[in-house]
């Protein structure tokens, strides 16, 4: 069920950018890495525990980084990759999770749905690629 939901989520994200015209845009897909690296942030402030809130704001800058230096690079090419790299990897982490941090607010079906979501816009940025389809951010 968790990877049913994901196909949904996945089409509805990417129907939600062409809807507002972002569809091709890195910009959309960075603001997109940045919200899903947020979430188990939210899972660790919901645990309470200073630790794990820590220890995964951490690991969400790292993706927030990968997310910003895709949106701001030179080339669509390589922002491109770097995009779809990372919100690939976020999908491998979302797999991994519970043996890199334990957080019992985290709901079991959670990781694999995410996981489904990342891997798939990961995917489909790489199609966007591949077809020169995918759009720098507007030059300040």
């Amino acid at each position: 069920m968790e990877i049913i939901a994901g196909l949904i989520a996945t089409i509805a994200i990417v129907a939600l950018g062409y809807a507002t015209r972002q569809g091709r845009s890195l910009s959309f897909y960075s603001s997109v890495l940045i919200v899903i690296a947020l979430g188990y942030v939210l899972f660790a402030a919901m645990a309470g525990t200073p630790r794990k809130i820590g220890i995964e704001s951490a690991i969400a800058a790292g993706f927030i980084v990968i997310a910003v230096a895709a949106a701001r690079w030179g080339t669509v090419r390589t922002a491109g990759w770097l995009m779809a790299a990372g919100l690939t990897a976020h999908g491998v982490y979302d797999l991994v999770h519970s043996s890199v941090v334990t957080n019992p607010v985290v709901p079991a079906w959670w990781p694999l749905f995410c996981g489904v979501v990342d891997i798939l816009l990961g995917g489909w940025v790489l199609v966007l690629l591949r077809r020169d389809r995918l759009m720098a951010p507007p030059a300040e």
